[in-house]
């Protein structure tokens, strides 16, 4: 009985804690990795340099450092950090995941990359959704 109890209970455990969720172990989920730990940090300047290693010459041209500077304020605003909730779909041209805002709604994060190494990110788009509240 008394076993019976102690494994139910280490069960109970183990559906209750989910598992982190994580990018895949690849070039592309490394260069999301990259992004996500230098936004993380807090600091505009690490971001704007990681920016330099993570991003495709391309899409450095199209949004300059002013403008990565602004999204990422923007971003800080919503979002605090980015923390992956769950992942949407992970192939090596695209990788999409829901994050949560501050303020409970989600934002969605699609990165494409470039098609050879280093496979840098070639476009990055973040959708919000809002959520009825009752």
């Amino acid at each position: 009985m008394f076993a019976t109890l102690v494994l139910v209970s280490l069960l109970a455990l183990q559906t209750a804690t989910p598992k982190p969720v994580t990018l895949p172990d690849t070039p592309q989920g490394r260069q999301v990795d990259a992004y996500i730990k230098a936004f993380n940090t807090g600091d505009e300047k690490t971001f704007l340099a990681a920016n330099e290693t993570t991003m495709a010459p391309d899409l450095l041209a199209k949004r300059p450092a002013e403008e990565r500077a602004r999204l990422f304020q923007r971003l800080r605003g919503d979002f605090a950090t980015i923390k992956i909730a769950r992942m949407v779909k992970t192939t090596p041209a695209q990788i999409v995941f829901v994050a949560l805002l501050k303020d409970g709604n989600e934002g969605t994060f699609t990165y494409e990359f470039e098609e050879k190494a280093p496979f840098r990110i070639s476009r990055l788009a973040i959708d919000v959704e809002a959520r009825e509240r009752h």
